[in-house]
């Protein structure tokens, strides 16, 4: 039966400990929780149960570090003497320690704590030897961490392995230890957490000196501790972690020797039951061996490079390139501490910074070709051309030619990141070419990160390197074929009609899709040797866009330009030397339009349009004034083809004595047409009268003489420029206007009505209350005091008189005065806080003219004070103002000469209550202000002194009750009792 191992933890847990706590879901300390990558935090249930009812609350705190960042409490409800919690926490990725504690509170208190949790990435390492990477040479301690981790043992030994399921810092020194890791593990996750400030996890179950069919698991028990597999299986599902494995690093297969296909079965089949077994890894890195202990062929090599193309997200690493190697294993430095980082470079790239795509990973070839017709130079062609490479001197004496041992590689080259290999001589029997990563120093192809060229055995060497399928854009010319070299013989045909060209080309304006055969004889081999090739071309499937010729519209109308886009990836229009990245374009204005489109085969079209807009205008005006029966003359300022003036077909000129509106209707050249209307009537009014009008009361105006009248007179008499008029009036004026046009008219001024609001207001309020007036609302503008206010509304505490005011929606103005008397509040300066002996009371006389409440209780004659109590006191006075102050009454120690006050006291005095001397100290050498009055205010006793080395004050004489203490600007109730 299969536990989490939160559930065995809280097990040992609750067995270990008193019976207070039992935790069912909760990590155990060092614990490693595996992050979400996506909010890069780990959600985190906790729950368990509590069985002693004493407790009423528990408090799950969590803390990063020393610092709290969650606080849960609950109340424990107990049902049959359990009581159950659960709590949700979440917990940030980075470099934190976490710590988890379980505070239980009530009738007593109990603590329990996790600490250390990390939370990150988990990666499982296997293989043999050079997996377990242990210390061949000394390794740098810089790469550990306490944000890297492991679990369990990589020890062999069943119940080493069974009893050890615990976290323990990685180990990348000791082979078969608690947290044995290996050296580049180590190196690959420090340098992911520092990267990254992502903690890491660590498991290697890797064993030495071991073949592919040692590491199948026992399918009638996978946790089977007498295998490799079931012991790096029970420890990942004893930490919960099999479902959150990141990534698998595998580097085995020195001990298969030269057993090729054995290796690539066993291999597979591991693969898949790692699928199975930890569901949802997301990477798997081989690491490709190198020729050294176990003699592994290049064909086993060359099946181990084939497993990224065969597996889904495998990537293929080669040990090519590390040249501290003792021809079996490993050095650090040049060695496990290399691999390391390179391996950490793909990691990133995977699972961190995705963003970095080139020169990650190590190169592999994707195919290799003669050059000439000779054939006695190969250039190979790498599967990432945009990846830089690297050679050292002498680098091709890695490559081996398969298929005839009398051809040598006799000198290679780097150029143009190109390798160039040059051969010996000619031969028809070559089958392919290999590199071998020898053991020991080797002089290497590699990449930027120094990652060696991937092994690979007899690809085939091609007889050219032409491209097979092309596209041709339309309307472009293009060669089908390819450049002649000198020792063969070419002839190309066209397959679709049967013609042939004998040479290497032809140079082709394509209108469809079409497939050439091109064939090749080898003329300068020794022996017979030929080869062809099919070559399809596709004309670029789109609608090239066309425009037509330049045009001109008419104002209002638009040109639409509305290419088919099918088959396009990018539409760029270019107006007004501006850019718009858009599939259609509509014209609107005049304007040079043109298109760059790029097809998705990368090909480049373009066409362009200049367009014009014409604005047709008639240009009337509006209204032609004439006198009565006389007729109005209108003419067009423009030529048009075709006018209608009222729909009959007419000239330029148009004249009517009929009032009303007309209309014309005008076509131009090119057939834009403008409608304009206008209206023949008699001469207006030319003078408009606007003296009548609302006015305030009893306000004077003038009245000014209409614009354009020639004459203005008032019963009979004519008038100047103006006139007064006081108050209410009604007057009938005469006007004669500018055309001799007689006009009747009445000045008609009428009062607006008054707003009822009173001159003068007189009360009075209490002390320190404000008061709240309210004018006439949504009036133009109010003023108080003498500045205008915002809104109807004055508020005011001061006392006084004041003057108020608004000015209406008409503009006329309002005044008044406002008179405030005062109301006192009734006096709360005898109830302060104070100091009482522990077992005595405070009694203090009230006055009888004010109504009080203490703690919302009436109260009348006095109040009775208690130590260890707070008060609230109201006091309501005969004017109904009231006042409230609360107090605190604490209790202190009267059988010790000495009070003990807070260290964030400023001042200490004790004793409080005191009998005859009251002692006052203060951190402060300089001297200040020291003052008795008594609870009514008289001054009884004042001393400006030091208080460092304390002042005593004797008021022996003075009768029990309560004091007030003034140190500088402070008050402090003291009593004196008996």
């Amino acid at each position: 039966m299969r536990f989490s191992l939160f559930f065995l933890l809280a097990i040992c847990f609750a067995l270990s400990s008193t019976a207070q706590l039992k935790l069912i879901q909760s990590p155990a300390s060092k614990a490693f929780i595996p992050q979400n990558k996506l909010t890069r935090s780990a959600e985190v249930l906790l729950s368990g149960e509590v069985d002693q009812n004493t407790f009423t609350h528990i408090n799950i705190k969590v803390f990063r570090g020393t610092t709290l960042i969650s606080n849960s409490r609950q109340n424990l409800n107990f049902i049959n003497g359990i009581a159950t919690f659960k709590q949700k926490v979440y917990l940030k990725t980075g470099k934190y320690l976490y710590s988890i504690r379980y505070e239980l509170s009530g009738g007593s208190t109990f603590t329990h704590t996790i600490d250390d949790i990390l939370v990150g990435d988990v990666y499982l390492i296997q293989g043999q030897s050079n997996a377990v990477a242990a210390s061949y040479n000394p390794f740098n301690t810089n790469y550990y961490s306490d944000y890297l981790r492991s679990f369990g043992t990589a020890n062999r030994t069943y119940n080493t392995v069974r009893s050890d399921t615990f976290w323990h810092p990685i180990n990348a020194i000791n082979p078969g230890r608690e947290g044995s890791v290996g050296q580049w593990a180590a190196v690959l996750a420090k340098h992911v957490l520092d990267s990254f400030n992502t903690p890491i996890c660590l498991l290697n179950g890797a064993v030495g000196g071991t073949r592919i069919d040692q590491h199948q698991p026992n399918l009638n028990n996978l946790e089977d501790l007498f295998t490799i597999y079931g012991r790096l299986l029970y420890r990942v599902r004893k930490a919960n972690l099999d479902s959150s494995i990141s990534g698998i690093l595998y580097f085995q297969g020195e001990s298969d020797g030269g057993l090729a296909l054995k290796h690539d079965t066993g291999f597979t089949n591991l693969y898949h039951h790692w699928k199975r077994d930890y569901p949802g890894f997301q990477k798997l890195y081989v690491v490709q061996v190198r020729d050294g202990c176990g003699n592994p062929s290049l064909q086993l090599r060359e099946v181990q490079r084939q497993f990224e193309f065969k597996l889904p997200n495998c990537q293929t690493v080669s040990a090519n390139g590390l040249n501290n190697h003792d021809n079996c294993h490993y050095g650090f430095v040049n060695g496990y501490e290399k691999l390391g980082y390179q391996l950490s470079k793909l990691v990133a790239r995977d699972f961190y910074w995705p963003t970095e795509t080139t020169n990650i990973n190590p190169p592999n070839i994707d195919h290799c070709y003669y050059t000439d017709g000779l054939q006695r130079e190969i250039k190979l062609v790498m599967g990432s051309t945009r990846d830089l490479l690297f050679v050292d001197n002498n680098f091709e004496s890695l490559f081996e030619l398969v298929g005839d041992n009398s051809v040598q590689i006799v000198s290679g080259k780097l150029e143009n990141n190109i390798i160039t290999l040059q051969l010996s001589k000619s031969s028809c029997n070559l089958t392919g070419l290999s590199y071998n990563g020898k053991r020991g120093n080797q002089p290497w192809v590699t990449n930027k990160t120094g990652m060696g060229l991937i092994s690979f055995y007899n690809q085939p060497i091609h007889n050219f390197n032409i491209e097979q399928q092309r596209v041709t854009c339309k309307g472009a010319s293009s060669t089908i074929g390819a450049a002649a070299l000198p020792g063969i013989t070419y002839s190309i045909e066209q397959l679709s009609n049967g013609n042939i060209k004998h040479a290497s080309s032809m140079r082709l304006l394509l209108q469809k899709s079409d497939s050439y055969m091109l064939r090749m004889r080898f003329d300068s081999l020794a022996c017979t040797k030929s080869d062809s090739v099919i070559i399809y071309t596709e004309v670029d499937p789109v609608i090239v866009p066309e425009f037509g010729s330049d045009t001109a519209l008419c104002v209002g109308d638009s040109l639409v330009l509305a290419p088919n886009t099918s088959g396009f990836k990018r539409f760029i229009w270019f107006n007004d030397s501006k850019i718009y990245p858009q599939l259609k374009w509509t014209a609107k204005e005049n304007g040079s339009i043109r298109l760059d489109a790029l097809s998705n085969n990368s090909c480049n079209y373009s066409d362009e349009i200049d367009v014009s807009f014409q604005q047709v205008t008639i240009g009337l005006d509006s209204v032609y004034e004439t006198c009565i029966g006389a007729s109005a003359t209108i003419e067009l300022s423009e030529d048009f083809k075709t006018i209608y003036w009222n729909n009959l077909k007419g000239t330029k000129t148009f004249t009517s004595n009929q009032i009303g509106t007309h209309a014309v209707y005008a076509i131009n050249d090119i057939g834009c047409f403008a409608i304009d209307s206008f209206l023949i009537a008699n001469y207006p009014n030319a003078v408009q009268p606007t003296w009548d009008s609302l006015i305030c009361a009893n306000a004077t105006v003038l009245i000014h003489k209409p614009q354009h009248a020639q004459k203005w007179l008032r019963n009979g008499n004519e008038y100047g420029a103006s006139f007064y008029v006081l108050g209410e009036q009604h007057i009938p004026m005469v006007i004669i206007d500018s055309n001799q046009c007689t006009i009747l008219d009445t000045i008609d001024l009428v009062p607006h009505p008054t707003i009822d609001y009173p001159k003068t207001i007189d009360t009075a309020n209490c002390a320190e209350d404000a008061l709240m007036l309210a004018l006439p609302p949504l009036m133009h503008q109010y003023y108080f005091d003498g500045r205008t206010i915002s809104s109807n509304q004055i508020q005011t505490s001061e006392k006084g008189i004041f003057s108020y005011g608004f000015i209406d929606n008409n503009q006329c103005d309002f005044n008044g005065e406002l008179t405030i008397g005062t109301l006192p509040k009734p006096s709360l300066a005898f109830f302060r806080d104070t100091f009482i002996c522990a077992h005595d009371s405070m009694s203090i006389d009230l006055n009888q003219s004010v109504t009080y409440k203490l703690n919302s209780i009436p109260v009348s004659e006095n109040i009775v004070l208690k130590p260890g109590q707070s008060y609230l006191l109201e006091a309501t006075s005969t004017d109904n103002c009231s006042a409230t102050k609360s107090i605190k009454v604490q209790s202190i120690d009267c059988t010790s000469d000495v009070t003990a006050f807070s260290q964030d006291d400023k001042y200490s005095f004790y004793p409080n209550p005191f009998t005859e001397t009251i002692h006052i100290q203060s951190n402060q050498s300089s001297p200040i202000s020291v003052a008795i009055y008594t609870i009514q205010g008289k001054l009884i006793w004042k001393q400006h002194a030091s208080l460092r080395s304390g002042l005593s004050i004797d008021l022996a004489k003075y009768s029990n009750g309560v004091y007030l203490l003034q140190i500088e600007n402070e008050f402090h109730t003291i009593v004196k009792r008996k």
